[in-house]
């Protein structure tokens, strides 16, 4: 990433401040960062250029999901973010 970043703070779930972080000129969110999980950045696939280069390893907030979801069943599936 290049360029000036605008960030929201927000209290999540696990009681963790998470931090969001988007491009200030379109609005896009690029990733957030969880106080709780700091070693962690949650980086959104819509922000990257080329998505063979990364494969995800689990899904967060599985019970979220909506029916019509895909949720590949060969992932680690949690219900909301696990207490750390």
């Amino acid at each position: 990433m290049s360029g000036d970043l605008a960030f929201h703070e927000k209290q999540a779930d696990s009681r963790n401040t998470v931090r969001r972080v988007f491009c200030p000129r379109c609005g896009s969110h690029n990733y957030a960062e969880n106080r709780g999980i700091s070693w962690l950045e949650f980086v959104h696939a819509g922000s990257l250029h080329d998505l063979e280069q990364f494969n995800p390893t689990m899904i967060v907030y599985e019970s979220s999901g909506e029916p019509w979801d895909y949720m590949d069943p060969d992932l680690q599936k949690i219900e909301k973010v696990p207490k750390m």
